[in-house]
């Protein structure tokens, strides 16, 4: 939790804990109360908030919290649908709208001729039930497949 000599800094301004509130499963929770437990909780709730009113949300392996492993992509778009978006929306975010923000959606982000392919087949369908997309069966990158089975092919 945050403590006496803590501060939390908007906008350049610092803010006194006891009177700043975050909406987390409904209630309100006072940053001062804000425990590693809940950051996370705290954070995507902020994100998908943002996210609804207009704001492109992204996914990468460049980071991670406390909840992932740095590399976990997969848990980073399982964490979207967690927060509230439908498994097809996480998705988009974590291919073509993160393609289209690295301004490369020409070349990937999404499955069309011309564009590199770089894809995972999965058993299941994640655009239902997002944890298929830890139940990795094949990965092609490049348009070569690098991976079935479990089995690396090169």
């Amino acid at each position: 939790m945050l403590g006496k000599g803590q501060s939390i800094y908007m906008d350049g301004q610092e803010l006194p804990l006891e009177s700043t509130y975050f909406t987390l499963d409904g209630k309100e929770v006072a940053f001062s109360e804000v425990s590693k437990e809940n950051t996370f909780a705290l954070a995507m709730n902020k994100n998908i908030t943002i996210w609804a009113d207009g704001v492109k949300l992204v996914c990468g392996s460049d980071s991670a919290w406390s909840y992932y492993k740095m590399g976990a992509f997969q848990d980073e778009v399982t964490a979207h649908v967690e927060a509230g978006m439908s498994p097809m929306e996480a998705i988009v975010c974590a291919t073509s709208t993160s393609a289209e923000c690295l301004e490369i959606l020409d070349e990937t982000g999404t499955l069309e001729p011309g564009k590199r392919a770089d894809a995972i087949i999965v058993h299941g369908d994640p655009s239902e039930d997002i944890t298929a997309l830890h139940d990795v069966d094949t990965v092609v990158k490049a348009g070569q497949i690098v991976k079935r089975g479990g089995m690396m092919t090169l």
